[in-house]
């Protein structure tokens, strides 16, 4: 598992809860930004928590997303469930304002997806937080030669982790050949449940 952040009290605190783990041999923290990522289908799931990201850091990040994810590897993007109404919808534009992101609709989102060659792209949603899930193709081609290369471990998934409030939001997890067993490594934040 790879947990990867810019913010060093985040990385602070990844370290602890991770270092409290009985998994801790398996999971790896770096400081580095997700538009930095460089390994080449590496990963088989990530999470990128996109309330947290402007849209342009987004974007880059889904690009080096699609270029690190293995075939058959899923994103999973986490969004604010955004209510339907002007004045519900307001509060949540709020928050994600103040946590520096992009207030993005779920067509957009999927979109986004569809158009990194990200395939089967659902949407499920249990408030307060929309989950865009997709697949990158196992016919996808890795990308051209220029693109950056890295280790391609296929049981790996990435965290971006960012503090907020209370604790930690992963971006990204790497799966091991282990059972999680639904643990979320004393992340305090309700997007670590069931990881």
């Amino acid at each position: 598992m790879v947990g990867i952040d810019i913010c060093e009290p985040s990385l602070a605190l990844a370290r602890a809860n991770v270092a409290a783990s009985p998994h801790a041999a398996r999971i790896e923290l770096r400081a580095q930004d997700v538009t930095q990522l460089d390994e080449l289908a590496a990963y088989t799931l990530a999470w990128l928590p996109a309330p947290f990201l402007p849209r342009p850091v987004a974007e880059v990040a889904l690009d080096r997303l699609a270029v690190a994810m293995a075939p058959n590897g899923h994103p999973v993007v986490g969004l604010y469930a955004v209510p339907t109404d002007k004045v519900g919808a307001a509060p949540t534009a709020l928050r994600v304002a103040h946590g520096g992101g992009h207030v993005w609709d779920i067509a957009e989102m999927e979109q986004q997806l569809r158009a990194r060659d990200f395939v089967d792209v659902e949407t499920c949603q249990i408030p307060p937080t929309t989950f865009v899930i997709a697949k990158r193709s196992a016919k996808t081609r890795c990308p051209s030669p220029s693109s950056p290369k890295g280790p391609s471990g296929n049981k790996r998934a990435i965290w971006r982790i960012g503090i907020r409030g209370d604790g930690v939001v992963p971006l990204a997890v790497e799966l091991g050949p282990f059972d999680v067993e639904g643990g979320d490594f004393g992340v305090g934040h309700d997007y670590a449940a069931g990881i």
